[in-house]
């Protein structure tokens, strides 16, 4: 359970931080969202102007062309990189659920070895109970033994049942 609340701890983290740089792309995309429809629409009424366009206007539709294009690949880049981060934050998801499971999974796993513990214990203490009265019983037993050996080997003597009228006949 240790293992996996630092795993968390990890995943948590690095959420913060896919997170942030999420965050941070978003905002770079929508700036260059306004940049763009700024230019277009620069661009747009350069366009306008058709044959009326003086050199610097011509240089300048030329600079916009450029820019605009340099920024829709800058776009597509960052737009790719907030689909890894997008898609590393899912992966982090699916594995602070899978953490999630494991962890309860464990802790019912501890909750039946404690089970399992406390039953041993109880049985134990049963066994060893119902030893020790076995063992008084055979103590008792072996103690009525020895009186009833004792008696019997008493009743058994022939000193008194031989007679000595019965060797002399």
């Amino acid at each position: 359970i240790e293992t996996i609340s630092s795993t968390e701890k990890d995943l948590t983290s690095k959420e913060q931080t896919l997170n942030f740089t999420k965050t941070t792309l978003v905002k770079t995309i929508d700036g260059m969202d306004v940049m763009l429809t700024k230019m277009n629409n620069e661009k747009a009424e350069l366009v306008k102007l058709g044959d009326k366009l003086t050199d610097a206007q011509k240089a300048k539709l030329e600079t916009l062309n450029h820019s605009i294009t340099k920024t829709e690949g800058l776009k597509k880049e960052t737009t790719s990189k907030l689909n890894e981060v997008t898609t590393g934050l899912n992966q982090i998801t699916v594995g602070k659920i899978e953490l999630a499971k494991k962890k309860t999974s464990l802790q019912a796993q501890e909750k039946e070895l404690e089970k399992a513990k406390s039953t041993l214990t109880i049985e134990l203490t049963k066994a060893s109970s119902k030893l020790e009265q076995g063992e008084e019983e055979l103590n008792k037993g072996i103690k009525e033994f020895e009186l009833a050996r004792d008696q019997a080997l008493k009743n058994a003597s022939i000193d008194g049942v031989i007679t000595s009228d019965m060797i002399s006949n």
